[in-house]
């Protein structure tokens, strides 16, 4: 029997037949002195998806030994396919990537030395592009991400110890769709009592998303963040409640539509923000009543 990988890496994909090649042929790729594995996890996908992957997987130099393809059609989302891969992983250490995305050839090598030696839940730097691959400026962070309670890892670039990822439970089954996973996971692992840190030679390019794409995770963030301040009220100390809610929704709504009439044109940072507070209204009926607060549905330790 051969000896486990020194790491898992982990990348779940739904419909990813345009984008995965890029990110399968950069984990083939991967300049290493430790051992791996490749698991995929395809949540699902209608299009060429695991065509695309068998072929990239017979036309590669690594990979074919290393790499392989789970069915994870009955996954309900992005949490539980990342548990599903951990469960299939063999090493000690799960690193987790993206399928739109593409880490650097050092990525692999430069978690297995850091988590070696130090903390349990690690984040790597992650690098804005467009979908041609060109740097691009979003405003957001390129490594661990501050927020008002506890930092949190980017969620398309992280590793983490495999005895903390269960023992926490692994990503919570039950948030809705965009709604803050990577941010609930690294909280209840810093609860649990580990150590996070910052990885800058693990890199990740990571695909900005489109507008589309864009408008849908706002909604759903403005939904997940009622929940947030639910369960963690040091985060986010707002009670949410219905009324009071809508009626900022309301008031949003008429500065946005004066702003579009005198401007003649739509402010994209008015109406993302127009879109999250309209997250944040469904959330308030969502989360109330015997559902205010609901348990997180974790994966039992193993």
């Amino acid at each position: 029997m051969p000896p486990k990988p020194d790491v898992s890496v982990i990348l779940c994909v739904r419909n990813g037949a345009d984008v995965i090649a890029r990110q399968l042929d950069a984990l083939d790729s991967q300049s290493v002195s430790c051992t791996y594995e490749v698991i995929v996890i395809d949540n699902g996908s209608s299009d060429d998806t695991v065509k695309v992957i068998d072929r990239v997987i017979k036309d590669s130099t690594h990979l074919k030994k290393i790499c392989r393809l789970i069915d994870g059609a009955d996954a309900s989302g992005l949490p539980q396919s990342r548990n599903l891969g951990a469960q299939h992983a063999e090493a000690d250490i799960l690193a987790f990537c993206d399928a739109d995305d593409r880490v650097d050839a050092e990525w692999v090598q430069s978690y297995f030395d850091e988590l070696n030696h130090q903390t349990a839940l690690l984040g790597g730097k992650v690098n804005p592009v467009d979908e041609a691959g060109r740097a691009v400026s979003v405003g957001i962070g390129e490594g661990l991400v501050a927020t008002p309670y506890l930092l949190h890892v980017p969620g398309c670039n992280f590793a983490i110890n495999r005895r903390a990822y269960f023992e926490v439970g692994g990503f919570d089954e039950g948030l809705p769709r965009y709604g803050f996973d990577d941010v609930d996971f690294s909280w209840r692992v810093q609860q649990a009592g580990y150590a996070i840190n910052y990885v800058p030679g693990a890199i990740v390019d990571f695909t900005v998303s489109s507008n589309s794409a864009s408008i849908k995770k706002r909604f759903y963030l403005g939904v997940g963040r009622v929940l947030m301040a639910r369960r963690y009220p040091s985060y986010d100390s707002n009670p949410y409640k219905l009324l009071p809610t809508a009626g900022e929704a309301l008031r949003q709504t008429f500065d946005f539509l004066s702003d579009t009439l005198k401007t003649k044109g739509i402010n994209r940072k008015s109406a993302s923000q127009l879109v999250a507070q309209y997250g944040r209204v469904y959330g308030s009926i969502l989360y109330r009543g015997k559902n205010y607060c609901p348990a997180p549905q974790l994966l039992k330790y193993q």
